[in-house]
């Protein structure tokens, strides 16, 4: 009894942590209950409490644990150093550690994580994401180069500004055009916000991120402009609960292509054609190449100008940054990690081949 009495909070975190490894092994009772039920809720409060604030309240926040950390691991060392480190005190820092890491694996899970192992947007819309072909393929890039080309015309679109807050309404328009068409695209209560790292974030190659506990958008306002629409989309995509990288870049896309500004269109023509490009290339490159130079001059100038905003970023903590994340997305049911975001391809061809080829 006195064991349960001094251990009681490590052992209820345990027991929470048990029943989440548990929740997380059943996508059809996450799809009803959390992703469209629970979840929302919890999105859309945390959306509303915060997303007046005009700085990113998360990034203060790991700021904050960051700088905790730092001073409890300082800590630790003078005590090593003193000679004041007994068997006892390793057990205190042992169990606050244990307790720490079980308080962020639940925290994290409730408020977001459980949507990795939702059933998504494969469920809602009845899609059957498949191998596909290579003629899908070339079929797919056709279609989107297409639409590229006309959204394009002779002369580059105009530019949609970097300001966050004018792209996340813009992009809201976009999302209440898409929901007459697919009502579980309701979005409400903005929440977008430029990330306080974003010049570090250039060089870590982040384009804009959600934060799992406090569901702010964040976006990396330096990038290119072109790219922010489609960007700012894919974030909003996952404030609506679609976790996966490859989920949130189609479900951006079913709200970018619906909008009425036509620098939303171009952004997502644009980047869906590098993934479908590269897709190609790898397949087949005298195909690709034969796309490439359909591209009309003002688009491959842009291309040009997105490629060198991020060859000129590289640095040497790029690889490190780079396997970090990809280990980070395989940790939570994305087995190809980074290569995720190119499971889009997938997406669009089981959209096109269940809704028709015209509605890409």
């Amino acid at each position: 009894m006195l064991l349960l009495k001094k251990y009681w909070f490590l052992i209820t975190l345990a027991a929470l942590a048990l029943v989440t490894v548990i929740i997380n092994q059943f996508p059809v009772f996450i799809e009803k209950y959390y992703a469209t039920g629970l979840f929302l809720y919890i999105s859309r409060t945390s959306r509303f409490l915060l997303g007046w604030i005009p700085f990113s309240i998360g990034d203060v926040m790991y700021v904050c644990a960051l700088i905790w950390i730092i001073v409890r691991v300082v800590n630790f060392f003078k005590r090593w150093k003193r000679n004041q480190l007994n068997r006892r005190m390793l057990y205190y820092y042992g169990r606050r550690i244990l307790q720490t890491a079980l308080l962020i694996y639940i925290a994290f899970n409730w408020l977001w994580g459980f949507n990795y192992n939702r059933l998504g947007s494969a469920y809602q819309m009845n899609l059957r994401f498949e191998r596909y072909s290579n003629a899908q393929l070339e079929r797919l890039t056709d279609s989107i180069l297409s639409k590229l080309n006309s959204v394009a015309g002779d002369t580059v679109v105009a530019r949609p500004g970097n300001s966050a807050r004018q792209i996340a309404t813009l992009s809201l328009a976009a999302y209440n055009t898409a929901e007459l068409t697919y009502p579980f695209l309701h979005h409400q209560n903005l929440s977008v916000k430029p990330g306080l790292f974003y010049g570090a974030g250039n060089y870590i190659g982040f384009l804009g991120y959600i934060n799992p506990f406090t569901a702010e958008a964040q976006l990396n306002t330096t990038i290119p402009q072109i790219l922010l629409p489609y960007v700012c989309c894919h974030e909003m995509a996952h404030q609506l609960g679609y976790a996966s990288e490859s989920e949130a870049n189609f479900v951006g896309y079913l709200a970018c292509c619906q909008s009425k500004v036509p620098a939303f269109r171009y952004s997502v023509y644009l980047d869906l054609f590098s993934y479908v490009i590269s897709d190609l290339y790898h397949r087949d490159s005298v195909a690709a190449r034969l796309r490439l130079q359909a591209l009309t001059q003002p688009i491959k100038d842009d291309r040009k100008m997105v490629r060198s905003f991020f060859i000129s970023r590289k640095n040497p903590f790029s690889p490190v940054i780079d396997w970090l994340y990809d280990r980070y997305l395989k940790m939570n049911s994305q087995p190809k990690g980074k290569d995720s975001y190119n499971e889009v391809v997938g997406w669009l061809v089981a959209y096109a081949t269940r809704y028709g080829w015209d509605k890409i």
